[in-house]
């Protein structure tokens, strides 16, 4: 939230445990949480250096899922 000016009111860092509830919201409301999972691992893919095995690793970094979470949002309207 912005007060009007330039100064950060109330900043919210999000962690694994709102990932958690991220999830748990997407499956009581339907969304395919597997639809998600791809396309996070086709973004973690997108630079060509990672291995199927770490890609588990980067959508475990809360920076990382919401980066995807956003961009499949994005994608879905």
């Amino acid at each position: 939230m912005i007060d009007g000016s330039t100064h950060v009111v109330n900043p919210h860092f999000f962690d694994l445990n709102d990932a958690a509830l991220c999830v748990q919201e997407m499956q009581k409301r339907g969304d395919d949480y597997v639809k998600f999972i791809k396309h996070a691992y086709d973004m973690a893919f997108d630079d060509g250096k990672m291995q199927f095995h770490t890609v588990t690793a980067w959508l475990f970094n809360a920076e990382n899922f919401f980066a995807a979470m956003s961009e499949w949002l994005k994608e879905r309207e």
